[in-house]
């Protein structure tokens, strides 16, 4: 393969990435900083959860940067530390991506 947008070589040095990418990306920077994190992921989707303030929050860098028809660079806070509600609400929006459906049994910090 061309590149390696599915790992975090290909968002940082290639300049090329799909989701998997974006959150191996975040996740380095998140370790380097001690901010505890990890990947979550819905049937066709992944990003990244972190604890900042004492929760759990949802970190999706893929769907803030997206790729516009009109080839402005355009950069979203919508998946920006948001919770579980917040993250819900964008979902039902406008886009109707229903992305973010994970399974909570998995993810038991966001059974609140």
């Amino acid at each position: 393969a061309k590149y390696k947008s599915q790992t975090a070589y290909g968002p940082l040095l290639q300049g090329y990435g799909i989701c998997g990418g974006y959150s191996d990306a975040m996740a380095l920077f998140l370790d380097k900083m001690n901010i505890p994190n990890y990947k979550i992921s819905s049937e066709n989707h992944v990003w990244n959860l972190v604890y900042i303030d004492n929760k759990w929050l949802h970190l999706d860098l893929t769907w803030d940067d997206p790729v516009s028809n009109d080839g402005k660079d355009y950069l979203f806070h919508t998946y920006f530390l948001k919770t579980n509600e917040e993250v819900a609400k964008a979902d039902e929006g406008e886009t109707k991506l229903e992305e973010h459906n994970f399974n909570k049994l998995y993810y038991l910090e966001f059974n609140y």
